[in-house]
C-alpha cells in the first residue's frame, strides 16, 4: 500500500464509532473539472444526501431493551451489559475534559427527550438486530470553522448491528436524518 493510500484511508477512519466526514480535500483524485461538475450538479438539483458540515463531537446512541437512552463511542461501549453509557457515565469518563463532558452531557439530555418519543422496537428491531443514530453534538461559541448561536444536536444516519456470536456487528448504514427522529424533534 502506497504511503498517500494509507494516509487517506487512516484520515478517513477517524471520530470513532460515528465515523469521520469526509471532505472534498480527503479526496487525492478529485479534479478541478469534478469541481465544475459537483457545482454544477449542486444548481441544477442533482446531488442527494448532501450533509452539512457542522464542527461538533460524534456519539452514537440508541435506546437498550430497558428503555435506557444510552451512548456509543466504540466496540467496548456497544458491546457493554448496558449496550453503551448513560448520561453520568458520560460525566464521569470525560471528567477530566470539562468542555468535552459539557458537550457530550448536554446533548446527551437533548438526545433523550427525542429518543424518549419513539417506541423502543424502533431502535431494537429484534433479539438480535439494533439500531444506532449517529449524532452531531455542537455547543455554541465553540468552533474551528464557525461560531454556533445555539447548542444543538445533528442526526446525520443510522447504523444497523446484528448480534453475532456474542458481538454486535454493523451489517447496514443509512445517511440523513430518519424520519422517526424528525417527527419526534417537531
Amino acid at each position: 500500500m502506497r504511503l498517500s493510500e494509507y494516509i487517506r484511508k487512516s484520515l478517513l477512519l477517524e471520530g470513532g464509532m460515528g465515523g469521520h466526514m469526509s471532505h472534498i480535500i480527503d479526496n487525492e483524485d478529485f479534479t478541478g473539472e469534478d469541481l465544475k461538475q459537483l457545482v454544477r450538479d449542486l444548481f441544477s438539483n442533482k446531488v442527494e444526501h448532501m450533509k452539512e458540515k457542522l464542527d461538533g463531537m460524534n456519539i452514537n446512541a440508541t435506546m437498550n431493551r430497558d428503555g435506557e437512552v444510552v451512548f456509543i463511542r466504540n466496540n467496548k461501549d456497544l458491546n457493554s451489559e448496558r449496550g453503551g453509557m448513560t448520561i453520568d457515565e458520560m460525566a464521569m469518563k470525560w471528567a477530566a475534559k470539562p468542555d468535552v463532558a459539557k458537550t457530550f452531557i448536554n446533548a446527551g439530555h437533548t438526545i433523550e427527550k427525542v429518543f424518549k418519543k419513539i417506541p423502543n422496537n424502533w431502535f431494537n428491531i429484534s433479539d438480535d438486530l439494533k439500531r444506532l443514530v449517529n449524532c452531531e453534538c455542537i455547543v455554541a461559541g465553540r468552533t474551528n470553522v464557525m461560531i454556533y448561536a445555539e447548542d444543538r444536536v445533528a442526526f446525520h444516519g443510522t447504523s444497523t448491528f446484528r448480534l453475532k456470536d456474542g458481538t454486535w456487528v454493523l451489517v447496514e448504514e443509512s445517511e440523513g436524518m430518519p424520519k422517526e427522529i424528525e417527527d419526534a424533534c417537531s
